[in-house]
């Protein structure tokens, strides 16, 4: 390999992986082995049932409900919401749905782009039991985001509205 030349996108990925300790795909974290059904923890706009739907490909609206995890702290990328690992004893409210193939969880990969990696996280639902399961963390420059909450109802208000949204 030439010196001085700087290394590959993909190869830039894998080291800022690497430097966090996680994979930089999807499911990256799980064996190879057939899927099992799992729990996601969503924080964001999928937290919206018809958002997840039209993502998952779900003839029907998916079951999602109310749950937590702790140990993480949401800025912003842009309007949307990022989980940055290292910010301990915070509870995010959000919903978990069970992914039920493979091929949903390609889905979900595919909707948070490259800039987020899946991780695996204890869901606490609203009555109080707890399994394992995965979200979707920051996978990039911390320096891409700001401080800030979001606001699904708001989200929701401007995509069915994008006039307002000025």
């Amino acid at each position: 390999m030439a010196e001085n030349v700087p290394p590959s996108p993909m190869a830039r990925k894998f080291m800022l992986a690497a430097e966090k300790g996680r994979h930089p795909v999807s499911y990256g974290n799980r064996p190879m082995r057939q899927f099992e059904e799992v729990y996601y923890f969503f924080y964001g706009t999928l937290m919206d049932p018809s958002t997840l739907g039209h993502v998952l490909k779900r003839p029907d609206t998916p079951d999602v409900h109310k749950a937590t995890i702790e140990a993480r702290r949401i800025k912003l990328w842009g309007e949307y919401p990022a989980l940055v690992i290292g910010f301990p004893e915070q509870t995010i409210h959000g919903v978990a749905c069970k992914i039920k193939s493979e091929e949903e969880a390609d889905r979900l990969a595919a909707y948070e782009t490259a800039m987020y990696g899946a991780d695996g996280c204890i869901i606490r639902f609203e009555d109080g039991s707890t399994v394992s399961g995965w979200t979707f963390v920051w996978n990039a420059d911390e320096s891409l985001l700001k401080e800030g909450t979001f606001d699904l109802e708001d989200w929701l208000s401007k995509k069915q509205h994008p006039a307002n949204d000025q």
